[in-house]
């Protein structure tokens, strides 16, 4: 199952399995195998649940509508979330006009891709050369 449907003319050209389809599900794609647990599997365990006495027959309906409300519930909550891979996408730096003397031949251009840094958690650490706190001389931590 992924999380975000790709975009493209070569997905829309694939038909979404129908249990897809009949949830509505915009953010999550699951496949004809993972359709076919999710309601085939749902009524065969709320079956088995229903034979053994453990359930009532009411649960064999129950069992699949639950299933069912589960995965648009976790359809939505994805949907909700920022995109997990939109920190390590590269950015494009905005063109900055370079002064003419400085212009190179053989310059990349502005367009040069970095990663947003900020997003991943990257900190510039700083050593500093002496204690900022002073520390107690051993004389004045025994007498008190």
């Amino acid at each position: 199952m992924t999380a975000r449907l790709p975009s493209g003319p070569d997905r829309q050209d694939l038909p979404r399995p129908l249990y897809a389809r009949a949830l509505r599900l915009r953010y999550l794609d699951p496949g004809k195998v993972l359709c076919a647990m999710f309601f085939e599997g749902s009524i065969a365990v709320a079956m088995l649940l229903a034979f053994a006495d453990l359930v009532s027959w009411w649960g064999v309906l129950a069992g699949p509508v639950t299933v069912a409300v589960m995965v648009k519930l976790n359809d939505v909550v994805v949907g909700r979330l920022p995109d997990p891979h939109a920190a390590r996408r590269p950015r494009v730096r905005e063109a900055v006009p370079a002064p003419v003397e400085d212009a190179r031949p053989n310059d990349a251009g502005p367009d040069i891709a970095e990663p947003d840094i900020a997003a991943l958690g990257v900190v510039r650490v700083t050593a500093l050369d002496e204690a900022t706190v002073p520390l107690p001389r051993r004389d004045e931590a025994a007498g008190s």
